[in-house]
């Protein structure tokens, strides 16, 4: 990865944000400052590392995974899957809180993440911090040979300013049954009320959390995306965020339902999990 560095070969990563304004749906992109990334789709650049050109069409991490979640359904073609080399170069370089699968037509399911950090101590920062919806955040330091699994399309995370030089793996999978319509809509039925702890937990568990999460966690947004801009374009991102913060409000009873949420995490009595 620093012989990639080294030939220039990491190119600036931008973050992405989707706003719908009068009906019409609309996608913004930002430069994060600091930070880079590989794309090993790009077979000119595989055939320079010959070891990530094989692991690319290697498929036993797919072959290990599919056994242990077969509901999953991850799919085995190279189109299947996309493997980025990042590299943060310090200076704060951070990233605001995303889900990695937000939406049709991207059909992400499991994130995995290999750290190649040699010698991180604490204090170095690029830890990934994720929120189980209404639960407790568990953040995890970015130590070499680390790996961290999670849910593309419900797990909230974001990366905190990292104030080292650091790399990782990431590897996207698909899977077959991803973002179907009942995964994009909010449905809230009498039912759904009279077992309210046990459609608390259906929603921790469902993609569906993401139309709600800008307004549950709304600070940590703010923040993150604060911390991830810096200087460079932050006016810009805080106005879409607060833009969709006004959408919200003026469905009266999504936000009510969301100030209900806001009020259910206030509540956890547990505390914040640090993975050192």
């Amino acid at each position: 990865m620093r012989w990639l560095n080294d030939q220039r070969h990491f190119k600036p990563n931008k973050t992405q944000f989707a706003l719908t304004q009068k009906g019409s749906a609309g996608v913004f992109h930002f430069v994060k400052p600091h930070i880079f990334e590989v794309d090993l789709h790009d077979a000119s650049l595989r055939t320079k590392v010959p070891e990530l050109d094989a692991l690319f069409h290697s498929t036993e991490l797919l072959q290990v995974l599919a056994s242990h979640l077969p509901h999953y359904e991850l799919q085995f073609g190279t189109s299947d899957r996309t493997l980025k080399l990042q590299r943060n170069a310090g200076h704060g370089g951070c990233f605001p809180c995303h889900y990695d699968n937000p939406g049709a037509p991207n059909k992400r399911k499991l994130t995995c993440l290999l750290y190649l950090n040699e010698g991180w101590t604490e204090g170095d920062g690029g830890e990934v911090q994720l929120f189980p919806f209404l639960q407790p955040p568990v953040t995890v330091a970015p130590k070499m040979d680390r790996v961290v699994l999670f849910q593309s399309d419900w797990m909230l995370h974001r990366v905190l300013p990292s104030h080292a030089e650091r790399y990782v793996l990431t590897i996207w999978l698909d899977g077959a049954k991803v973002n179907a319509p009942e995964d994009s809509q909010l449905r809230l039925t009498q039912s759904d009320l009279a077992d309210w702890f046990g459609f608390l937990d259906r929603l921790r568990r469902s993609p569906v959390q993401r139309l709600l999460s800008r307004g549950v966690y709304e600070e940590e947004y703010y923040e993150s995306l604060m911390q991830c801009m810096q200087s460079t374009a932050t006016e810009g991102c805080v106005e879409l965020h607060e833009t969709h913060l006004e959408n919200v409000k003026r469905n009266a009873p999504l936000y009510n339902f969301i100030q209900r949420l806001r009020d259910v995490r206030a509540m956890t009595n547990e505390d914040p999990v640090y993975v050192k």
